[in-house]
């Protein structure tokens, strides 16, 4: 681990060792439509999405601990169960990662852009000593423009189950 941390100081970043270090995301003002459906992820988690996606499923997912899928076009979202930590992010998704909180839940978002894909991590952050395979990052892509504002949307609705 120091080698790594050594290496990440040497090219002029530094390596993140908890949510803590992190930066805080910009706030953003998004009005999520009552229309959406609301997908209650195992554990302790929900989102939204909008009425005209379709659950997929998609054998190459390849999840270990389970995952399910929504898609409209290009647009897809998945989650992804799991026992996630700052340990199964790399370094080069960790450096554009930002942490907010929404409530009582601690959200750690990781973009990242390749041409004209687009994809955003969510990582709800389980704060309890309890690590559960029904914990789930949030995975939301899409590559067509018009997709932008609702995968903000998808994104902006993760909270804590009421």
């Amino acid at each position: 681990m120091l080698a790594i941390a050594a290496i990440a100081f040497a090219l002029g970043g530094t390596a993140v060792s908890s949510v803590e270090t992190l930066p805080a995301c910009r706030a953003a003002s998004v009005s999520i439509p009552e229309a959406w459906k609301t997908i209650g992820a195992q554990g302790r988690v929900q989102f939204r999405i909008p009425p005209d996606m379709q659950e997929t499923h998609d054998p190459k997912l390849g999840c270990v601990h389970g995952c399910e899928a929504w898609s409209r076009g290009t647009f897809r979202v998945v989650v992804a169960h799991g026992i996630w930590g700052v340990g199964s992010f790399d370094d080069e998704w960790l450096a554009r990662a930002c942490a907010e909180t929404r409530g009582t839940l601690r959200v750690v978002l990781m973009p990242s852009e390749e041409g004209k894909k687009h994809v955003v991590v969510v990582w709800p952050v389980n704060d309890t000593s309890t690590q559960s395979t029904n914990d789930i990052l949030l995975n939301v892509q899409w590559t067509d423009p018009t997709d932008e504002a609702d995968a903000k949307k998808v994104i902006a609705s993760l909270t804590a189950k009421r």
